[in-house]
């Protein structure tokens, strides 16, 4: 029988939705790709009283719910998409992020603030001219370090995305909190790519269908 994951629990369980009208308990352990299931996703099960059992992945069938659009001239897709994406997000840590989304955001973010302190150094340095040069620059710090709070959040949430992209727990960001070492290590996880199928966080960022290939890879 067929039918489609209707959800998941935190504990390995989930119910399907079958083509019949019934619903139909099961764990991960019924499926040979146990981090692949996620809500909406089309299978092929055996149905044993009210459980479903040898449950298998019809990939030719499923699809990845569009993402909600950005604004009507803003290509989610683009260097700018990306980062805006990741604003609209804010604090959303859940599904994938792929290798781009996250590192344009940190492009965007640097260049954001690089040039903050840049103006704030420049109405600094002309402050022995003038008292609104240097009442300017404290203005433009004050700024500085407002931006770089309000981007904080995003950047944790899209790191996560990244840790969960390559099939990680969020948890682990606080890996970059070790000394010395911690930075290094996020910077590795960072560069790694994507889980070439679905895991548990979600389907494949910027793929919209995916292959048998793509499962047991």
């Amino acid at each position: 029988m067929r039918g489609e994951i209707l959800e998941l629990t935190g504990y390995g369980d989930g119910l399907i939705s079958g083509d019949d009208g019934r619903r139909y308990a099961f764990d991960r352990g019924q499926t040979r790709v146990s981090d692949a299931l996620v809500p909406g996703m089309r299978v092929d099960f055996v149905p044993v009283d009210d459980r479903a059992t040898a449950i298998i992945h019809l990939a030719a069938t499923w699809h990845r719910p569009p993402d909600p659009p950005l604004g009507p001239d803003t290509d989610r897709t683009t260097p700018w998409g990306y980062f805006v994406g990741c604003l609209r997000r804010y604090v959303d840590g859940y599904g994938r992020a792929r290798r781009k989304e996250y590192w344009f955001f940190v492009l965007f973010q640097a260049v954001i603030l690089t040039g903050l302190v840049c103006v704030s150094v420049a109405f600094a340095m002309s402050s022995g001219s003038s008292d609104g040069y240097a009442i300017m620059a404290g203005v433009v710090m004050i700024a500085t370090a407002l931006v770089y709070v309000a981007l904080f959040l995003p950047g944790l949430s899209v790191l996560i995305r990244r840790f969960h992209d390559v099939g990680l727990s969020g948890w682990l960001v606080l890996l970059g909190l070790i000394p010395y070492v911690g930075g290094l290590i996020t910077l590795v996880i960072t560069v790694l790519p994507s889980q070439p199928y679905p895991n548990k966080h979600g389907p494949v960022p910027g793929r919209t269908t995916r292959s048998t290939a793509d499962i047991f890879a």
